[in-house]
């Protein structure tokens, strides 16, 4: 969650220009992508989910429904991570390479 937060403090997820199929994203959504796609193999805890429910309801089912992201049930079947879908990590990709170029513009002024 870290890196994704320090690219929004910087104003990088706001600026940056993503292709059409990416351009209805909020940057909200974008950092929930991006944060997903920084917590590794099994995802993002349902803990840390919970709290971007809390400040951002019905985004969950917003992207899942977009099917950019997907739950991923434990054992006995409740749902513990969110993950993304192939979609997911194709967005997460595109965002990853834009806000990189958007870092070294940045960086280079």
């Amino acid at each position: 969650m870290d890196r994704a937060s320090e690219l929004d403090s910087l104003g990088i997820l706001r600026q940056m220009r993503p292709p059409a199929n990416l351009a209805w994203m909020e940057p909200h959504q974008k950092t929930l992508i991006l944060d997903i796609a920084m917590a590794g193999g099994d995802g993002l805890h349902k803990r840390l989910v919970d709290k971007f429910e809390k400040d951002h309801p019905g985004e969950i089912l917003y992207l899942s429904a977009r099917g950019l992201i997907e739950w991923v049930n434990d054992k006995t079947g409740k749902p513990t991570y969110l993950a993304l879908t192939w979609r997911g990590e194709d967005a997460a990709k595109i965002l990853l390479q834009i806000a990189r170029n958007e870092s070294k513009k940045i960086s280079s002024t």
